[in-house]
């Protein structure tokens, strides 16, 4: 009959347990594989929805600061404008005191004879 003596039966059970183990520490490295893929992958997943959100971000400042740069252009525009139109209004005022001191000058002789 079969003899089946214990050395046998404690290297059966040593197989075992070791398979067992073995089964075991995988089945946990799977895990902590899983895991750590589940969390690098949530983190992408993140980063890319912030890029997507600094992206619409940067598109809405851009369009803002072409908006900006055309009112400062305008503004230039206009700031010229005034200067031409002060600087007219100024010799036309040095024209008039002119004409007013020639008429009192004027004045004052006809006054004087």
């Amino acid at each position: 009959m079969l003899g089946i003596n214990s050395e046998e039966i404690i290297q059966v059970l040593t197989m075992v347990s070791l398979a067992v183990i073995a089964i075991f520490v995988g089945i946990k490295k799977l895990l902590k594989d899983w895991r750590s893929t589940d969390a690098e992958t949530s983190i992408i997943t993140l980063m890319h929805s912030e890029l997507e959100r600094l992206s619409q971000q940067n598109t809405s400042l851009s369009t803002e600061l072409g908006r900006l740069h055309t009112e400062v252009i305008n503004l230039t525009q206009e700031l010229q404008k005034l200067t031409f139109e002060n600087q007219r209004l100024q010799t036309e005022v040095c024209a008039l005191t002119e004409e007013i001191s020639i008429f009192k000058r004027m004045s004052n002789t006809t006054k004087g004879n």
